[in-house]
């Protein structure tokens, strides 16, 4: 694949795909040249990065998430899975004031 053409797949922990630049936003079929975005890009992250950023174990993380108690998995493709990043960072802001069930 062509790094300066395409995002690279989700493998491992890699990005989805590079980070946005302004000029990202340009475009030529849209009325003053802008493109429309979400409020916030949605960046998933791998089990590895969901571990670092809660200090949790894998079999942890699934005891919460079949409880309810953690942000549930999405699924990529059918051997693949990631959660969001925001919704993660929520739960962990959660705790940090005082939230923990």
């Amino acid at each position: 694949m062509n790094r300066n053409t395409q995002a690279p797949d989700i493998v491992g922990c890699e990005d989805a795909r590079p980070p946005l630049r302004s000029r990202d936003l340009l475009s030529e079929g849209q009325p003053g040249g802008l493109q429309t975005l979400p409020v916030a890009p949605v960046r998933l992250i791998c089990m590895q990065e969901v571990e670092q950023l809660t200090s949790l174990k894998r079999s942890t993380l699934y005891g919460l998430m079949r409880d309810g108690g953690f942000p549930p998995q999405v699924k990529i493709t059918t051997r693949r899975s990631a959660w969001i990043l925001g919704e993660v960072v929520s739960w962990i802001e959660q705790r940090r004031m005082g939230g923990v069930p």
